[in-house]
């Protein structure tokens, strides 16, 4: 059950970060349309039009996935002990 906690709220985390970049993108101006195409197209539009935004979003997913496998690893270590 712990488990499930644990993927749910590094999900939750993940979730969050997105977004917060995605309201990033929306709230520089002339980029409305950007952060729409985050959300429904993915990220190659923002990395062709505007890299900066692109990077800060690229960044906060990579902080999530070593936000996960450090969770996971802690797991496996706690389950390791017992």
């Amino acid at each position: 059950m712990s488990f499930q906690r644990l993927v749910i709220g590094s999900l939750l985390i993940f979730l969050g970060l997105i977004l917060v970049f995605i309201a990033i993108a929306i709230a520089i101006p002339g980029s409305i349309t950007k952060g729409f195409g985050i959300i429904i197209i993915g990220l190659v539009p923002l990395i062709l039009s505007d890299g900066t935004i692109a990077i800060l979003i690229i960044s906060a997913l990579l902080v999530a996935i070593f936000f996960i496998v450090l969770l996971l690893l802690l797991r496996g270590y706690t389950m390791a002990r017992q």
